[in-house]
């Protein structure tokens, strides 16, 4: 399009200048062709005097903002790192792994000799078993204590059948004692026989009396045997409830016996070891002590950066990062935003961010510096234009652009965002559809100027302003 500026640039006076200018505007408007085919007729036509200023060059605004590049220092972490102390206090006695060794989860790293909680660990197991016979002994009485209930039942059972049985006699004897009196009170015998069924029925209702006494004695007996019960299976859950709790003295007893081992968290590589077998070590609950080792899980690295509070609002998870490592002579590692911190530090006003690096082959250390390219898109509603469109307003400390209002370059305020490399973001002040004028310094009065209109203007695309 340079080119074809060029063969806009000629004019011999005004009124060929303008003659001409419509002509070409109409070769240009039927089509590139043509455009070029009366490029050299133009360019006869239209001679532009020595003292005629040369034409404006025009950009349409270009949405979308500006992509915006971060450059941090980074250090380089563990994925994952833990300082291993001792839970008991004790002597060490085995130590299995030296700095540098590779680990797998739970392997043992090392043992601390404690002989107080073997022994410990042993009398909780013989008063588990303690535990369990007194269960035992509970389960037999509650057997015997049913058992006793049953035959107490069974003896009331059997009194209340003696009183039926008693009751039946004293009838029959004193159903028999009345008629012996009525024959002994007629004479027709003697009165001796009387007396004898007398006897008899006196007999039986005591034996009434006897079955009622003995059922009520029976009644008793059962309401004991019942209570025996009760209290038996009482002794029985109390005993069981002894076990519980002499399980879980077991249970905490190799507990204690299983922190004598030092065992690894996680997979990862040894990188600290402070202490040798025999040295006495003190629980992290005694007092101060260095950790016995540090464990970190190296086959992944997270790359830590902290952001200026003007970068925060910006970024986020999934934002593409470069991280260059200068110790490895400049190795590039391509990796993305995975975690923010969403909280900045009120002394630095920084926030933290972090990326995760596969390092399956350990060449990443954790402690190496690094440099973090982030990479954040465009993304906003903002518009663009070169940054030599911009204009410094005298005395204000503010900027602006010309731009062709009415055939007229007209000097319109801005409010400028940022500027990267070549373009400048506009805040505020420009629409899409408006032309910016960019060789602005060639803008001598503010006479009417024609606009050569050309193909539709799309982003960043350019055209020239002919000034009469």
């Amino acid at each position: 399009m340079g080119g074809l500026f060029k063969g806009l640039y000629l004019a011999t006076g005004l009124t060929t200048s303008m003659t001409g200018a419509c002509w070409l505007l109409t070769a240009l408007q039927a089509g590139p062709a043509v455009a070029e085919q009366t490029r050299s007729s133009a360019s006869a036509d239209l001679g532009r005097r020595a003292d005629e200023p040369p034409p404006l060059q025009t950009v349409v605004p270009s949405p979308g903002g500006l992509p915006r590049e971060v450059v941090q220092t980074g250090s380089l972490e563990a994925s994952e790192s833990a300082d291993l102390y001792a839970k008991v206090s004790g002597y060490l006695s085995e130590v299995t792994v030296d700095i540098g060794a590779a680990v797998r989860q739970g392997q043992t790293l090392a043992r601390i000799d404690v002989p107080e909680l073997v022994k410990q660990a042993d009398r909780a197991r013989a008063v588990l078993e303690e535990a369990r016979s007194q269960v035992a002994q509970a389960e037999a009485r509650l057997l015997t204590a049913e058992a006793d209930h049953q035959a107490a039942r069974a003896v009331l059972d059997q009194s209340q059948t003696e009183i039926a049985r008693t009751v039946a006699e004293a009838a029959l004897s004193d159903k028999e004692y009345q008629r012996i009196r009525r024959l002994s009170d007629q004479g027709a015998i003697q009165d001796t026989l009387a007396d004898e069924k007398l006897c008899r029925l006196q007999a039986a209702r005591a034996g009434e009396h006897s079955a009622h006494a003995g059922v009520l004695v029976a009644g008793a007996k059962l309401t004991a045997a019942a209570a025996r019960v009760e209290q038996a299976r009482a002794d029985l859950r109390a005993a069981e409830a002894a076990v519980r709790v002499a399980a879980v003295a077991v249970e905490q007893a190799d507990i204690m016996l299983a922190y004598t081992g030092i065992v690894a968290p996680f997979d990862g590589v040894v990188t600290q070891r402070n202490f040798d077998p025999g040295a006495f070590i003190r629980s992290a609950e005694s007092g101060a002590q260095p950790p016995l080792f540090n464990v970190a899980r190296t086959d992944r690295v997270r790359v830590v950066v902290y952001l200026a509070d003007v970068h925060v609002p910006y970024i986020g998870p999934g934002h593409p990062a470069e991280v260059r490592v200068a110790t490895l002579g400049g190795e590039v590692f391509a990796g993305e935003i995975s975690r923010l911190g969403h909280s900045q530090n009120p002394r630095t006003r920084t926030m933290r961010a972090e990326i995760d690096l596969p390092n399956r082959h350990g060449r990443l250390r954790s402690g190496m510096y690094a440099a973090v390219t982030i990479r954040v898109p465009a993304s906003s509603g903002h518009l663009t234009v070169p940054a030599e469109c911009l204009v410094d307003l005298p005395g204000k400390g503010e900027r602006g652009v010309y731009v062709i209002r009415d055939g007229l370059p007209v000097l319109a305020p801005v409010r400028v965002g940022r500027c990267a490399g070549e373009r400048a973001e506009l805040l505020s002040g420009l629409e899409q559809t408006d032309q910016v004028v960019v060789n602005w310094q060639e803008i001598e009065d503010r006479s009417p100027a024609m606009v050569i209109a050309g193909p539709p203007a799309t982003a960043g695309s350019s055209a020239a302003v002919l000034l009469p």
